[in-house]
Protein backbone atom coordinates (compact mmCIF):
# COMPACT_ATOMS: atom_id res chain seq x y z
CA UNK A 1 0.00 0.00 0.00
CA UNK A 2 1.30 3.47 -0.89
CA UNK A 3 1.61 6.10 1.78
CA UNK A 4 0.20 9.50 0.99
CA UNK A 5 1.85 12.50 2.57
CA UNK A 6 0.13 15.87 2.57
CA UNK A 7 2.46 18.79 3.08
CA UNK A 8 1.38 22.27 4.02
CA UNK A 9 3.26 24.50 1.56
CA UNK A 10 3.36 27.55 3.79
CA UNK A 11 5.63 29.98 1.90
CA UNK A 12 6.45 31.76 5.17
CA UNK A 13 6.96 28.66 7.28
CA UNK A 14 10.21 27.02 8.40
CA UNK A 15 10.30 24.75 5.30
CA UNK A 16 9.85 27.58 2.77
CA UNK A 17 13.31 26.98 1.23
CA UNK A 18 12.74 23.23 0.92
CA UNK A 19 9.88 23.85 -1.53
CA UNK A 20 11.17 26.77 -3.58
CA UNK A 21 10.45 26.69 -7.33
CA UNK A 22 14.21 26.66 -7.97
CA UNK A 23 14.61 23.52 -5.84
CA UNK A 24 11.73 21.78 -7.61
CA UNK A 25 13.24 22.57 -11.02
CA UNK A 26 16.65 21.40 -9.81
CA UNK A 27 15.19 18.04 -8.75
CA UNK A 28 13.61 17.43 -12.15
CA UNK A 29 15.13 14.91 -14.59
CA UNK A 30 14.33 17.44 -17.32
CA UNK A 31 17.24 19.68 -18.32
CA UNK A 32 16.02 23.27 -18.12
CA UNK A 33 17.97 26.29 -19.30
CA UNK A 34 16.92 29.88 -19.93
CA UNK A 35 18.56 31.94 -22.67
CA UNK A 36 17.98 35.66 -23.01
CA UNK A 37 17.30 37.46 -26.29
CA UNK A 38 21.06 37.66 -26.96
CA UNK A 39 21.31 33.89 -26.38
CA UNK A 40 23.25 34.19 -23.13
CA UNK A 41 22.45 31.48 -20.57
CA UNK A 42 20.82 32.97 -17.48
CA UNK A 43 19.74 29.75 -15.73
CA UNK A 44 20.50 26.03 -15.94
CA UNK A 45 19.37 23.29 -13.59
CA UNK A 46 21.31 20.25 -12.33
CA UNK A 47 19.84 17.93 -14.97
CA UNK A 48 21.97 19.77 -17.55
CA UNK A 49 24.93 17.93 -16.02
CA UNK A 50 23.19 14.58 -16.61
CA UNK A 51 22.12 15.38 -20.17
CA UNK A 52 25.16 17.30 -21.42
CA UNK A 53 27.97 16.56 -18.97
CA UNK A 54 28.28 20.26 -18.12
CA UNK A 55 27.80 21.77 -14.69
CA UNK A 56 25.01 24.36 -14.71
CA UNK A 57 27.35 26.88 -13.09
CA UNK A 58 29.54 26.68 -16.21
CA UNK A 59 26.60 27.18 -18.60
CA UNK A 60 25.29 30.30 -16.87
CA UNK A 61 26.84 33.32 -18.56
CA UNK A 62 27.87 31.41 -21.70
CA UNK A 63 26.69 32.27 -25.19
CA UNK A 64 24.67 29.50 -26.86
CA UNK A 65 27.00 29.53 -29.88
CA UNK A 66 29.96 28.77 -27.57
CA UNK A 67 28.37 25.68 -26.02
CA UNK A 68 26.09 24.44 -28.80
CA UNK A 69 28.42 21.53 -29.65
CA UNK A 70 28.58 20.45 -26.01
CA UNK A 71 24.79 20.64 -25.81
CA UNK A 72 24.51 18.66 -29.09
CA UNK A 73 21.97 21.16 -30.43
CA UNK A 74 23.95 22.55 -33.38
CA UNK A 75 21.41 21.62 -36.04
CA UNK A 76 18.63 23.28 -34.06
CA UNK A 77 19.38 26.97 -34.64
CA UNK A 78 16.30 27.21 -36.88
CA UNK A 79 14.21 26.08 -33.88
CA UNK A 80 15.94 28.62 -31.65
CA UNK A 81 15.24 31.34 -34.22
CA UNK A 82 11.58 30.29 -34.39
CA UNK A 83 11.31 30.51 -30.59
CA UNK A 84 12.83 33.98 -30.68
CA UNK A 85 10.05 34.88 -33.12
CA UNK A 86 7.48 33.69 -30.56
CA UNK A 87 6.85 30.17 -31.89
CA UNK A 88 6.98 27.12 -29.60
CA UNK A 89 9.01 24.35 -31.29
CA UNK A 90 9.83 20.79 -30.27
CA UNK A 91 11.71 17.78 -31.60
CA UNK A 92 12.76 14.31 -30.46
CA UNK A 93 16.53 13.97 -30.60
CA UNK A 94 19.12 11.33 -29.78
CA UNK A 95 21.89 12.41 -27.43
CA UNK A 96 25.19 10.52 -27.40
CA UNK A 97 27.75 10.20 -24.66
CA UNK A 98 30.50 7.81 -25.68
CA UNK A 99 28.74 4.65 -26.85
CA UNK A 100 25.59 5.39 -24.86
CA UNK A 101 22.56 6.94 -26.52
CA UNK A 102 19.32 8.23 -25.11
CA UNK A 103 16.43 10.04 -26.67
CA UNK A 104 15.14 13.35 -25.42
CA UNK A 105 12.12 15.47 -26.16
CA UNK A 106 13.57 18.95 -26.77
CA UNK A 107 11.32 21.99 -26.46
CA UNK A 108 12.12 25.57 -27.37
CA UNK A 109 9.65 27.72 -25.47
CA UNK A 110 9.56 31.47 -26.15
CA UNK A 111 9.40 33.84 -23.19
CA UNK A 112 6.79 36.26 -24.51
CA UNK A 113 6.14 39.36 -22.43
CA UNK A 114 3.47 41.52 -23.95
CA UNK A 115 4.38 41.57 -27.63
CA UNK A 116 8.11 41.06 -27.13
CA UNK A 117 10.12 37.85 -26.85
CA UNK A 118 12.59 38.27 -23.98
CA UNK A 119 14.33 34.93 -24.43
CA UNK A 120 13.61 31.25 -24.53
CA UNK A 121 13.50 28.19 -22.35
CA UNK A 122 15.20 25.09 -23.70
CA UNK A 123 14.15 21.91 -21.96
CA UNK A 124 15.12 18.32 -22.64
CA UNK A 125 12.88 15.63 -21.15
CA UNK A 126 13.49 11.90 -21.09
CA UNK A 127 11.38 9.96 -23.57
CA UNK A 128 10.27 6.41 -22.82
CA UNK A 129 11.23 3.68 -25.29
CA UNK A 130 8.74 3.28 -28.15
CA UNK A 131 7.80 -0.18 -26.87
CA UNK A 132 6.56 1.42 -23.64
CA UNK A 133 4.63 4.08 -25.55
CA UNK A 134 2.83 1.45 -27.61
CA UNK A 135 2.06 -0.65 -24.54
CA UNK A 136 0.52 2.32 -22.68
CA UNK A 137 -1.53 3.25 -25.70
CA UNK A 138 -3.73 0.14 -25.44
Amino acid sequence: MNNVVIVNLDRNGPDRHAFSPERMIDLSPTAVSYWDRDLQCRFANRACRDWFGVDPEILVGCALEDVVDILQLGAHFALVDAALQGEHRSIVKSFHEGLARRDGFVQYVPDVRGHLVSGLLIQVSPTPPVSRLVRFKH
